[in-house]
């Protein structure tokens, strides 16, 4: 599924919890790009990061994708073509 994920605020807490606060992926201060479903961005223009079982929970499709933290945004990113499938504010 992609495109918008309606989150509780349970799953926001977790995620910040268990990605964003302790360690997870390093925040990305400014892009050069959109960030918005569709968008699709070049290998190696910022650092990915494997999607962990937090996210794939939520969407089993994304198994295997990758992502990145934009300000307060887990942003999942399709490894086959480096396009967004999802921005989740948290």
């Amino acid at each position: 599924m992609q495109g918008q994920h309606q989150l509780s605020e349970e799953q926001r807490t977790h995620i910040r919890q268990t990605l964003i606060d302790p360690q997870g992926a390093r925040r990305v201060g400014h892009v050069d790009f959109d960030v918005r479903v569709g968008t699709q961005i070049q290998r190696g223009q910022i650092d990915l990061i494997q999607v962990p079982d937090t996210l794939v929970q939520i969407d089993s499709e994304w198994q295997g994708f990758l992502y990145f933290v934009y300000e307060d945004e887990i942003v999942v990113v399709d490894p086959n073509d480096m396009e967004i499938v999802a921005v989740l504010p948290v």
